[in-house]
């Protein structure tokens, strides 16, 4: 279990703790109890996975692994442009523009 900071930064949190020691920028798609589907960045370190972002939160959690970083991958990153790429893609891989139009399927949906 990690700290818990609250705020909506997990991309800047998960790429701090990447600074701080932590072996890689894990992205995850994360099911968070009454909260939905949220694509999330968290750390790993060694064996274990931290969510530095939920903390004590993160114990309810459901983690599914989309991909894992290091920090010489991440030099130039932009990680903001980094989490709205993968939201994208997620939501490209769930619904048709169609389907995302008919029914107002947004970025911030996910």
């Amino acid at each position: 279990m990690g700290r818990y900071d609250g705020s909506q930064r997990c991309q800047h949190i998960a790429r701090q703790g990447l600074e701080e020691g932590a072996d890689t920028v894990v992205i995850t798609l994360a099911f968070v109890p009454r909260s939905g589907v949220n694509i999330h960045f968290i750390n790993r370190f060694g064996d274990d996975y931290i969510d530095n972002t939920l903390g004590y939160l993160s114990k309810r959690n459901t983690y599914y692994l989309l991909s894992e970083h290091k920090l010489e991958e991440l030099e130039d990153a932009r990680m903001s442009d980094m989490l709205t790429d993968e939201k994208e893609k997620m939501l490209g891989k769930l619904f048709t523009d169609e389907e995302r139009k008919e029914f107002g399927i947004e970025i911030n949906h996910i």
